[in-house]
């Protein structure tokens, strides 16, 4: 029987387990390991996309005291850094490092509240809208040009 070094802490036989940088998870708990570990990386990304700089040992700190104090995920994070550069037009100085975070996230949640409203209320008038069929009424202006066409036959036969 091996523990899981995760989140639950139990027990598993050794086909249950999955091995992730060196430790030993469940398949629940590998998941949410292996998640985070790709929102960690596309936050960095970003984070050097912001600054041209890879993150300093404060932005990381910033980082890890975002997610284990306030409980917010590298996710949210990285949407919020997303929501003060793009959305808000702000710049952020390096040597603050995501020290506007705090300040913002509220605002982030609540944007994407409002997004996700307004994407479902599209959705739904999608799904409300019908179908139908248009009976086009029959042009009559081709037999009106027909009635006012003059055959050139006809004017050569009465000059003669």
């Amino acid at each position: 029987m091996i523990i899981c070094d995760g989140y639950c802490n139990k027990y598993y036989n050794e086909n249950e387990i999955f091995e992730f940088k060196g430790r030993k998870y469940c398949e629940e708990c590998y998941v949410k390991i292996k998640n985070d570990d790709v929102e960690l990386q596309a936050l960095k990304n970003y984070v050097r996309h912001i600054f041209k700089y890879q993150p300093n040992k404060m932005i990381l700190n910033q980082i890890n005291k975002y997610n284990k104090e306030n409980g917010w995920s590298y996710k949210n994070i990285r949407l919020t850094l997303e929501y003060i550069t793009v959305v808000r037009g702000l710049e952020i100085n390096y040597k603050y490092g995501i020290g506007l975070v705090p300040f913002y996230y509220d605002d982030m949640i609540n944007y994407h509240k409002a997004r996700l409203k307004k994407m479902q209320e599209v959705e739904n008038t999608k799904k409300k809208s019908k179908h139908v069929n248009v009976n086009k009424k029959k042009d009559n202006m081709h037999a009106f040009n027909k009635k006012r066409m003059v055959n050139m036959d006809d004017l050569e036969d009465d000059d003669e």
